[in-house]
């Protein structure tokens, strides 16, 4: 017969184990019969006890009904399925949006010309600078007062230049300057067109040279035509002599700045324009020698 310590060292080595050996049950069984069958007699003869602490002898019994429990509990998880802690859930992952769904910033409209030049053109002539041209019909001028100086940046609201545009007297843009004043004897085209480029560099406005310069032809003589793209505007400036007249004949346009359309059609404007220019014999003849 085991003792009690023997018992509870064979149970407790039990649950330590994490899988018992299936052959541990039968073992235990047949212990708990031989206790069982050893203690019952004398248990049989003992007088029923009446009070709690009159149980305490009967350890065998005590032990007994210990180990029956925990036989079925064995059983229980010998064969039940190894059940743990519910999985984590898998965080499911923010969808990543595609380049189509990211919003694109649109880019800012190219501004546009609040009025733009009608192709139907209408004459003009200057008695003070001895030429005439033709120019938009939605247009207005605003012929010069004074005479400008050779030195001088012509400006569109001053009053030595003939201002043509849709906003005269105000000055706006696209708009047309013209002047043609007196220029000593012998000045030549060339130094004419290196005149204006030093109005440009010196004139307040510090410009660089022009990015384009062609070959025009302004009434019916030889001309120069500059381009600058953003200086103080996007600015078409055409030079020409005739007889002792040097001309400015400038287009100007702000909304044409970064606008490759507008500066096409403001090219196309212009050359039409020099094409419809005439000068007056008797201002434009040479100086007497």
């Amino acid at each position: 017969m085991r003792t009690d310590r023997e018992l509870t060292a064979l149970f407790t080595g039990a649950i330590v184990e994490e899988r018992p050996d299936p052959t541990f049950l039968d073992e235990l069984f047949e212990l708990l019969v031989e206790e069982v069958a050893t203690a019952g007699p004398a248990a049989a003869r003992r007088p029923r006890p009446i009070t709690w602490w009159s149980r305490a002898p009967r350890w065998p019994l005590a032990i007994a009904a210990s180990l029956v429990i925990a036989i079925l509990a064995f059983a229980v998880l010998l064969h039940a399925p190894n059940v743990g802690p519910p999985p984590s859930p898998t965080p499911t992952p923010a969808p990543t949006p595609s380049a189509s769904a990211v919003p694109v910033t649109p880019a800012p409209p190219l501004p546009t010309q609040p009025v733009v030049p009608s192709a139907t053109l209408v004459p003009f002539t200057s008695t003070r600078y001895g030429y005439s041209l033709r120019y938009p019909t939605n247009w207005g001028t605003r012929p010069a007062t004074a005479t400008l100086d050779p030195t001088i940046y012509p400006i569109d609201t001053d009053p030595t230049v003939d201002d043509f545009s849709a906003t005269v007297p105000a000055a706006g843009d696209p708009g047309l300057i013209v002047a043609g004043p007196a220029v000593p004897a012998g000045t030549t085209l060339a130094a004419w067109m290196t005149r204006i480029q030093q109005l440009q560099a010196s004139g307040g406005f510090s410009c660089p040279p022009p990015q384009a310069t062609e070959t025009v032809q302004v009434g019916g003589e030889p001309g120069q035509l500059l381009t600058w793209v953003a200086c103080p505007q996007y600015l078409l400036w055409a030079g020409v002599i005739h007889g002792d007249h040097a001309y400015h004949l400038i287009l100007i346009d702000q909304y044409a700045v970064n606008n490759p359309e507008i500066q096409a059609a403001d090219k196309a404007l212009f050359l039409r324009i020099l094409t419809t220019v005439t000068f007056s014999k008797a201002l434009g003849s040479p100086a007497p020698s």
